[in-house]
């Protein structure tokens, strides 16, 4: 008696044609297409540079965490764009409204690096790998240069 062979079952992101191909002609092959909810247009590069740089300066002013969040939640009825950039990006949120964090020599910076290096991957002229070298080799420059020497 035969024993059914499980089926392979792939994942991939639309638009490759040569795996459906292959996959076509495999009796085996299970095909899955990711469906979203909901579509994420990143957002122009200025737009984006303008929150980072709008949510540093503002934290700056601030002693601690707590005060310059809730100032950032106060102000957010009449900055829209910062807070659907808190909305969808809650992590980097968390860090440009950390005083310790925007004051911290060179993290700012290395986040605008980072937005650049990410326009060039989707825009084709830079490699993700290359990029992702790239950024790990900068951050820890950053952190090496802001951290207390002994």
């Amino acid at each position: 008696m035969d024993t059914p062979q499980a089926p392979v079952v792939r994942s991939m992101a639309a638009g490759q044609n040569e795996v459906e191909a292959r996959a076509a002609n495999d009796p085996n092959a299970v095909v899955m297409r990711a469906v979203y909810d909901n579509e994420f247009e990143p957002w122009p590069k200025a737009r984006l540079v303008r929150c980072v740089q709008a949510l540093a300066s503002q934290t700056r002013g601030f002693g601690n965490a707590e005060d310059a969040r809730d100032a950032a939640a106060r102000a957010a009825p009449g900055q829209p764009d910062a807070a659907e950039f808190a909305r969808l990006h809650p992590l980097l949120f968390q860090q440009l409204t950390d005083p310790d964090f925007v004051r911290r020599e060179g993290m700012v910076e290395l986040l605008l690096e980072m937005i650049d290096l990410q326009c060039d991957v989707q825009s084709g002229r830079v490699a993700e790998s290359v990029a992702r070298a790239r950024v790990s080799d900068r951050a820890l420059q950053v952190v090496m240069a802001s951290t207390p020497k002994e």
